[in-house]
């Protein structure tokens, strides 16, 4: 970690051969293979990354404490417009083909899309809190929730739930391999 602004990590990614390293109060660097460098976040922004996501257009974006979400091409932010989509934290980010998947702290998962938000999942169960959110090769998408870990088709529509009840803190994916951390069911 030396190097980094500040030793507490929060995020990481991988993105055009950087690794990016999100952090809690240092904002947001990356790591070229020798040294670190700390890139600066527009002055609105919050400098604690809560997420990070490549997305398929080269861009690669930024979940911030304060509910900013920013993309990052070239060593430039742009921030990324989402009416209606609650700012009480953001937890996860995913591409989801031309959208954004969002996971909130306490209002569950959200899709965005040319600047709109919308909430996904409404009805099927409730997912206050998204821990995670990773994608599987086929294009599917997991969100770790308050709830269980609800599988997404690659659009971002529920397309079922895994370990119903029971809280999921973490999910992760190495190709089809998939990895989670979940909590006993509340009595």
């Amino acid at each position: 970690l030396d190097g980094l602004p500040v030793d507490r990590v929060t995020a990481l990614t991988e993105a055009r051969g950087w690794l990016y390293v999100g952090t809690g109060g240092g904002g947001l660097a990356r790591w070229d293979g020798r040294r670190f460098e700390r890139l600066a976040l527009p002055v609105t922004a919050s400098d604690w990354i809560t997420a990070l996501a490549p997305l398929p257009s080269g861009e690669m974006v930024a979940a911030t404490r304060s509910g900013r979400l920013l993309a990052l091409r070239g060593g430039e932010f742009r921030f990324i417009e989402a009416a209606g989509l609650p700012r009480d934290g953001r937890t996860a980010v995913a591409p989801a083909g031309r959208a954004l998947l969002v996971g909130t702290l306490r209002n569950g998962l959200w899709r965005v899309e040319d600047g709109r938000a919308s909430a996904v999942g409404q009805g099927a169960a409730a997912f206050r809190m998204v821990t995670s959110l990773a994608s599987l090769p086929d294009g599917r998408i997991l969100a770790g929730t308050d709830n269980g870990l609800l599988v997404t088709t690659a659009s971002g529509e529920p397309d079922g739930v895994l370990f119903p009840g029971r809280p999921v803190e973490w999910a992760g994916v190495a190709g089809w391999s998939v990895t989670t951390t979940t909590s006993p069911a509340p009595e």
